[in-house]
C-alpha cells in the first residue's frame, strides 16, 4: 500500500505515531471517548480496585459457601467445562463447551480487555493498522497450533489446561502484549523519539543476537529439562537444528530489511555505530519486524511439532480438506469484497476494500472460521460449542448458515465503524483498528484450529 494512503477509510500515519484528536469534534461517540481518554488513569485505578475486590469476594464465597458459589456457579459454568474439555469426556454431568452464563462473562471480560489494551497501546504510541495486524498474525496462528496440539494430547497436565479455550486466549494474549512491550523497547532503543533527531543503531546487532540466543536457549532448556510437559517427543537434535535454522533465517531477514537504510559508519570512542536517515527509516519499521520475527519463530517451532505428530502419530489424516476450505474461504472473501466495491460504485458507501486493509483481513479471517465450521459439522461429524451458532445450526439443520451469519455480522461491523460512526472513529483510529483486529482474531484463531484439526483428524 502506498505511503500515506488511507487504511479502511481512516488516515494512515506512516511514522507510527498518531496525532491527538482535534478539539471541537464532539459528535456521536466523541464525548464518551473524550471522557474515557481524559479520565483514563482514574478509570484504570477504579477498575483495578473493582477487579481485586471481585476476586476476593469470589474466593471468600467459594471458601465459605462451597455448595452455592463453587459447585453451583464456578464449577458448573466455568471450571467444569474446561475440565471436561481437557479429559475429552463429561465430568460430573458437565460437558465441554460454552453456555449462556460463561459466554456472557467471557464477553464482558473481552470488552474490558479491549479497553485495557487500547490504553496500553495508546500510552506506548503504537499505531493500530494493517501493519500491526499482520505483525501479530503469527501469535494468533501460534495459539491455534497450541490448541490443536492439546487436542492431540501433546501436552500433559497441568500445561494441558492452559491450552484450552478460553484460557489459551488469556495465555497467548498476555504473552503477545509482553512481546509488544519488548518491541516498543526495541523501537525506542534504536530509533529517535523526536522528529529531526538522527537514530543511532550501533547496538542493533547485539540487541538482535541477545534476543535470538535467549529464545534458542529457553527452547533448549524446556526441551531437555522439562520433557515431561510433552506426551510425544521427537529427536531433540533434529528439533534444535530446525529451530536454530528458523532463528537464523529470521535474524538474517531482519538485518537484510534494515540494511538498505544504513548511512555512513563512523568511529566514535572506539565503537562503531550506524547513523540512519530519519526520512527513510520509519519508527514503526523496527517495531513490526521485531514483533513479527519472534512470532514467526515461535509459530514455526510448534508447527514443526504438530507436523511431526501428524506424520508419526496421526492415523486419520484428511489433508484434502485444506484446499477445499481455503477455496470456499477465498470465494466468500472475494464475493464480499466485490459486494462492498459495488456499493462504493453505486455511491451508497465509501469503504476501503484494499486486499491488505483491515476490512479485507476481517472478511478473510471470519469466512475461514465459517468455512471450517461448515466443513467439520456437515461432513465430519463435529459439533458446535458456541451458543448462538449452535442454535442457528440446529434451527436450519445445516452449518452453511454460518457463512450467512458471518456475512451479516461483517457487513454490520463495517457499516458501524466506517459509516455510522466514521467521524468518531477518525478521531480515535487506534480504537477502530483495535476493534477490527479483535474481529480478525476471533475468526482466524478458531478457523485455523478447525482447519488443522480436520486435516489431522484429531
Amino acid at each position: 500500500m502506498a505511503s500515506g494512503s488511507s487504511t479502511d477509510g481512516l488516515p494512515m500515519n506512516t511514522s507510527g505515531i498518531e496525532s491527538e484528536p482535534k478539539d471541537g469534534q464532539k459528535g456521536g461517540l466523541a464525548p464518551v471517548m473524550t471522557s474515557l481518554t481524559a479520565d483514563g488513569s482514574r478509570l484504570d485505578l477504579q477498575f483495578l480496585i473493582f477487579l481485586i475486590v471481585f476476586s476476593l469476594v469470589l474466593t471468600m464465597g467459594a471458601l465459605l459457601f462451597p455448595d452455592q458459589v463453587w459447585d453451583q456457579f464456578l464449577w458448573k459454568y466455568f471450571a467444569g467445562p474446561i475440565e471436561a474439555d481437557a479429559k475429552g469426556t463429561p465430568v460430573d454431568g458437565i460437558s465441554e463447551g460454552y453456555n449462556p452464563v460463561n459466554t456472557l462473562c467471557y464477553g464482558l471480560i473481552l470488552a474490558g480487555s479491549v479497553y485495557w489494551i487500547y490504553r496500553f497501546l495508546d500510552r506506548k504510541n503504537v499505531s493500530v493498522d494493517e501493519r500491526f495486524a499482520i505483525a501479530i498474525i503469527p501469535y494468533v496462528l501460534l495459539g491455534s497450533i497450541l490448541r490443536v496440539l492439546e487436542d492431540a494430547r501433546f501436552f500433559t497436565a497441568p500445561a494441558r489446561y492452559l491450552m484450552i479455550s478460553p484460557l489459551i486466549y488469556l495465555v497467548v494474549g498476555l504473552f503477545t502484549i509482553f512481546l509488544v512491550y519488548l518491541s516498543v523497547m526495541f523501537r525506542d532503543a534504536i530509533t529517535p523519539r523526536f522528529p529531526g533527531k538522527k537514530p543511532n543503531l550501533y547496538k542493533l546487532d547485539r540487541y538482535l543476537d541477545l534476543t535470538w540466543f535467549t529464545l534458542f536457549g529457553l527452547y533448549g532448556i524446556v526441551f531437555f529439562f522439562w520433557r515431561d510437559v510433552f506426551t510425544h517427543f521427537e529427536n531433540p537434535l533434529l528439533a534444535l537444528f530446525f529451530t536454530g535454522t528458523i532463528l537464523w533465517i529470521i535474524r538474517t531477514r531482519i538485518t537484510t530489511l534494515i540494511s538498505p537504510y544504513k548511512g555512513q559508519v563512523k568511529a566514535r570512542s572506539g565503537t562503531e555505530h550506524t547513523e540512519f536517515r530519519v526520512d527513510a527509516f520509519s519508527r514503526s519499521g523496527p517495531f513490526h519486524l521485531y514483533l513479527s520475527g519472534i512470532g514467526w519463530y515461535l509459530c514455526a517451532i510448534f508447527l514443526y511439532h504438530l507436523a511431526w505428530w501428524g506424520w508419526h502419530e496421526g492415523d486419520d489424516l484428511h489433508l484434502i480438506v485444506i484446499p477445499g476450505i481455503l477455496i470456499l474461504t477465498l470465494l466468500c472473501w472475494r464475493g464480499t469484497l466485490f459486494f462492498l466495491s459495488w456499493l462504493n460504485m453505486k455511491g451508497t458507501f465509501s469503504i476501503n476494500t484494499g486486499i491488505w486493509g483491515l476490512n479485507s483481513l476481517m472478511i478473510l479471517s471470519q469466512f475461514l472460521d465459517g468455512a471450517a465450521t461448515y466443513t467439520g459439522l456437515d461432513f465430519y461429524g463435529y459439533r458446535e460449542k458456541h451458543v448462538l451458532p449452535a442454535f442457528l445450526i440446529d434451527l436450519t439443520g445445516t452449518a452453511i448458515v454460518m457463512l450467512v451469519l458471518k456475512f451479516g455480522v461483517l457487513i454490520l461491523t463495517i457499516y458501524l465503524l466506517d459509516i455510522e460512526y466514521r467521524k468518531e472513529m477518525q478521531e480515535y483510529p487506534r480504537l477502530c483498528g483495535l476493534i477490527k483486529i479483535v474481529v480478525i482474531i476471533l475468526g482466524l484463531a478458531p478457523g485455523t484450529r478447525d482447519l488443522l484439526r480436520l486435516a489431522l483428524g484429531t
